[in-house]
């Protein structure tokens, strides 16, 4: 059939497929002295984080949600990427897109992130005051679902804010190990999570990248100074240096990944 097609004039032929029944030296003697062979990888990471993220926008949030500006959407989407770990808030959102002449109302900016969140590309973190034990409505915090999204839209590398893209890791991994899990506000001081298992108990964590620097160090026990109860306090680096302050563990971030910490 490939024959009766080649000796028409005025055609280009591809064949396309996989090795599923044809390897591609078995096709190439078929088609001798009449074929060219092209070899087309598979999709690169970067393409395919592109493609996901694309397929959940075209199927999961525009066929549900009406979205009136595509690059607004886009302008949050970057935003909340470029901002992981850290608190933010539909006004603040806004304001900013705003000035950057990107202009954008608030319950806009509220809606589209309502979409991501349901879509589950990003997880919306609440923040709870410990002393007051009261859950508070503002200043949220939001982590994409996968990493691998920030280089691929933004063109970011991983090392880049190393310490909130750990901070992103340990929240997705606390999720997996099925806690309820918050931001903490102690004071004027704040917790990275306030995190309770199934069975009621409730754990402390501050994440850093490392705390090898005094200063970081100080920085990162303060808010558990602040705290009056006996809840367990883990401090989680990349350093591979463990021990305690005053009752606050200290623990590499990998070994408490593979659960492997004592």
């Amino acid at each position: 059939m490939l024959e009766g097609l080649y000796v028409h004039p005025n055609i280009d032929l591809y064949v396309t497929g996989s090795n599923a029944f044809l390897l591609s030296s078995e096709l190439a003697t078929l088609l001798t002295g009449r074929a060219y062979e092209i070899n087309v990888l598979p999709f690169s990471f970067d393409e395919y984080l592109q493609t996901v993220f694309k397929n959940i926008y075209n199927n999961d949030i525009s066929k549900r949600y009406t979205i009136y500006a595509e690059e607004s959407y886009q302008e949050v989407v970057t935003f909340l990427i470029d901002s992981v770990g850290s608190r933010v808030s539909a006004g603040n959102i806004a304001k900013v897109l705003t000035t950057n002449k990107k202009k954008i109302d608030n319950k806009t900016v509220s809606k589209y992130i309502d979409t991501l969140v349901k879509a589950y590309l990003f997880y919306e973190v609440n923040r709870y005051d410990i002393k007051g034990k009261q859950y508070l409505a503002t200043q949220e915090k939001y982590y994409l679902v996968d990493l691998g999204f920030r280089n691929a839209l933004l063109g970011k590398e991983l090392a880049s804010d190393a310490g909130h893209l750990l901070e992103n890791i340990i929240y997705l991994e606390l999720k997996r190990r099925n806690n309820q899990v918050w931001i903490g506000k102690t004071n004027n001081l704040e917790v990275d999570f306030v995190v309770r298992n199934n069975e009621g108990f409730t754990q402390y964590i501050q994440v850093s990248q490392t705390v090898e620097n005094a200063t970081t160090l100080e920085r990162e026990l303060a808010p558990f100074d602040s705290i009056a109860d006996h809840h367990e306090k883990l401090l989680i680096t990349m350093d591979y240096d463990t021990g305690t302050y005053n009752g606050i563990k200290k623990i590499n971030a990998i070994d408490w990944l593979t659960k492997t910490e004592k």
